[in-house]
């Protein structure tokens, strides 16, 4: 058996480890430049002349305001909820009422945006705490068809409570 010279897997890594070590040292510090570059003769015979400002952009226009009273808003949409009660009870509260008998009432606001146009173009809700039903709402949420109203002139939202059943 022969005189092998073997270094352990800890020295490797140690010795590893300061090689990384001094050459991000050197690498770093030899990058950095204590003075600055002197100026090139063309630059100090250019006229000191300061860039021209950029544009005035005008101020954006207020966004349009609709021509329709928010009260109207809320009771047309109100309105085109209400007509889709009749089934919202027949397939997501009945089924819910079946397998769990309370809370006996449901409370929702839904956060209706509508278009210039009145075309639904977002909606959001909130239950209330203390008659949520997860399983209801989902339900609700799905059968859910998008309102319209008389268009607004203008984007509005709005909220419009519903209490089933």
């Amino acid at each position: 058996m022969g005189l092998e010279k073997h270094v352990s897997t800890p020295t490797a890594i140690l010795i590893g480890c300061a090689m990384i070590a001094v050459g991000l040292f050197f690498g770093l510090h030899c990058g950095e430049s204590e003075t600055p570059p002197a100026p090139s003769p063309e630059a100090s015979l250019a006229p000191a002349v300061p860039p021209a400002p950029p544009p005035k952009e005008a101020p954006p226009a207020p966004p349009p305001v609709p021509s329709t009273p928010r009260d109207d808003i809320v009771r047309q949409a109100s309105k085109a909820l209400e007509a889709q009660r009749p089934q919202l009870v027949e397939r997501c509260w009945k089924p819910a009422l079946a397998k769990q008998a309370q809370p006996a009432t449901a409370k929702f606001v839904f956060n209706y945006t509508f278009d210039a146009q009145g075309q639904q173009i977002g909606r959001g809700v909130a239950e209330d705490r203390a008659t949520a039903r997860p399983d209801l709402t989902a339900c609700i949420l799905g059968m859910l068809q998008p309102l319209s109203i008389q268009p607004p002139g203008a984007s509005i939202l709005v909220d419009v409570p519903l209490t089933l059943p």
